[in-house]
């Protein structure tokens, strides 16, 4: 194309020299030809173009026509014979004004068609350089292509291996799943007769708590019942450790009272036959009495019956005296000395105040005391023993429950542990069954997911490498491999 251009502008170098050169020769012959005869200025009106041209010619050289001037002056006499060869030379002219018209026409769109040429030439050039960069970027772009399109060929080759090794264990897998299948198809079956075996035993198992909890009821009464029988044994330890208090009380209060008996007697005799003695002294004093009486008259005898009264009182206290120191005496045997003392001082200092009748009227009260107080002991004696007894039945009839409550029992555990037994390895078969069934399950349900999981790699990594290979722009190349490398990476993760 350069060559061409250059060409073109040395023909039109060319054409240019040779337009120059004619106007220059038609110069002189169009002044010569203006002071000629009107036929040539006839002729010239006739041609404007070449009027033009040549009016164009003298305003170009301005000396040319003042030698023709000279000219014209010098040579009046051949004007004919030049005018003849003048006509026959602005014919020519007029023919060649007309070429140089046609050459300025054809000259114009020379030039326009240059310039066109040039602007094109230009974009051209342009675009061939961006073509070349761009081709220089695609040499590089494919180069690049074609080393990731052999990486990818390899990875490709070995991806077909993995995926046919994948699809080998997916044949695998799927066999294991069919049998898995299967194995599930049983389990489900065996799960639901365990199931209907698993209903029936809890209903026997609902039965067997029912009973249990009718044991636990009779065991809680059981021990309500020990522990009542413990209350009653520690009540009854406690009753007779009362009762070994009272009796030993009691005992001491009979021996009291027997000896107190045997004081009352020594103290009843000793009475008889101070009362004896005392009637004897008093049928004495009558005697006496009566005697004096009839010796004695008047005041004499009134001194007398006062001296007697003296003397039967005086006598009345020794024997009071006596009697109430024979019951010191006697009380000195139950009591301490120092009470006897006391006593005795009390009625010596008295002087007689207290008689035999009051001792022995309290005496007879502390006796009567000692008898009501013995009675009360026995009554509440035999109350106790009658709640003992009452006790001791109620314990035996609990013991005897107790006794047929720990029999029943006894007879009833071994099949309650049996069945307990049963029911706890039944339920440990059930549950690693259905955990072997969960396991099962999931690690199919893992299986899926990882086949899905390669098959959408599978299909992302052919569909990027058909997008690299078809497109084959650097940038999409680079988000084709960076998608693939992060699935990759996400697979291998």
């Amino acid at each position: 194309m350069e060559v061409t251009m250059e060409r073109i502008h040395e023909d039109l170098d060319i054409i240019r020299a040779v337009l120059l050169r004619t106007s220059i020769q038609q110069t002189p012959t169009e002044e010569s030809g203006k002071h000629a005869e009107p036929t040539h200025d006839a002729v010239v009106d006739s041609n404007p173009l070449r009027q033009d041209s040549c009016g164009a010619g003298h305003a170009s050289y301005p000396d040319g026509r003042s030698m023709d001037d000279g000219r014209a002056s010098s040579s009046n006499n051949d004007t004919m014979m030049e005018v003849r060869r003048l006509r026959q030379q602005v014919e020519v002219l007029s023919g060649a004004q007309l070429s140089k018209s046609k050459l300025e026409v054809q000259l114009a769109s020379c030039e326009a068609a240059l310039r066109q040429s040039v602007q094109a030439h230009s974009a051209l050039s342009r675009k061939e350089q961006e073509q070349q960069k761009q081709l220089m970027k695609a040499t590089s772009a494919l180069q690049e292509s074609q080393s990731e399109l052999f990486l990818w060929r390899e990875r490709h080759q070995r991806l077909q291996r993995e995926a046919h090794l994948f699809q080998q264990e997916l044949d695998g897998l799927a066999t294991q799943c069919g049998q898995l299948q299967t194995t599930v198809a049983q389990l489900t079956q065996s799960v639901h007769q365990v199931g209907s075996e698993n209903s029936g035993l809890r209903q026997s198992l609902q039965i067997k708590k029912e009973e249990c909890e009718a044991l636990h009821n009779v065991q809680e009464e059981l021990t309500n019942s020990i522990a009542r029988e413990k209350a009653l044994s520690q009540e009854i330890h406690a009753l007779r450790e009362s009762n070994a208090e009272s009796k030993g009380y009691f005992e001491a209060a009979a021996a009291e009272i027997s000896a107190r008996r045997e004081y009352w007697a020594a103290v009843q005799e000793q009475h008889e036959a101070i009362v004896r003695a005392l009637r004897v002294t008093q049928e004495s004093v009558r005697e006496w009495e009566a005697r004096f009486a009839t010796e004695c008259i008047g005041a004499p005898t009134e001194l007398f019956s006062a001296g007697i009264e003296g003397r039967v009182g005086v006598i009345e206290v020794d024997a009071m005296g006596m009697v109430d120191s024979s019951i010191n005496s006697d009380l000195s045997g139950v009591n301490t000395n120092d009470e006897r003392e006391s006593k005795e001082d009390g009625i010596s200092r008295n002087g007689g105040g207290a008689s035999g009748e009051d001792v022995v009227d309290s005496l007879e009260a502390k006796i009567v005391d000692l008898a009501l107080h013995l009675q009360a002991q026995q009554v509440a004696a035999e109350t106790a023993k009658d709640c003992q007894s009452t006790l001791a039945a109620a314990t035996v009839h609990d013991s005897r429950e107790l006794l047929e409550a720990r029999h029943a029992l006894a007879t009833r555990r071994a099949e309650w542990e049996n069945l307990t037994d049963a029911n706890v390895r039944l339920q440990a078969a059930l549950v690693a069954r259905e955990n072997y069934v969960e396991a099962l399950q999931e690690f199919a349900m893992s299986l899926l997911d990882e086949l899905t999981e390669l098959s959408l790699y599978l299909f992302k990594v052919e569909t990027h490498m058909a997008t690299a290979v078809v497109k084959g722009t650097g940038r999409q190349r680079a988000t084709g491999v960076d998608v693939v490398r992060q699935q990759r990476w996400h697979v291998g993760t």
